[in-house]
């Protein structure tokens, strides 16, 4: 059995090679846009909940909108990091 890409002359590996990191970087700059996001919106939804004392899930979802963000901080920051 011949590799999948044993057919292929270096022109067209080197472009599809291209066209596959470009790809990922897409999908890594939506998903970690998508946590900064989801942080930020969770982080407001607390703010405007902020009046309701004892509620534990207003805590939790403080620390996850958090760790969110941070998330998503870090999937940018490698994202820079590759593109150098």
């Amino acid at each position: 059995m011949q590799p999948p890409d044993a057919g292929l002359d270096e022109k067209t590996r080197r472009k599809l090679d291209r066209m596959a990191e470009t790809a990922a970087r897409v999908m890594a700059l939506i998903v970690g846009l998508s946590f900064l996001g989801l942080g930020l919106w969770g982080f407001l939804y607390c703010l405007l909940q902020a009046d309701v004392r004892g509620s534990w899930g207003i805590g939790r979802l403080a620390v996850l909108s958090g760790v969110s963000i941070y998330v998503g901080y870090l999937v940018l920051r490698s994202l820079k990091n590759s593109s150098k």
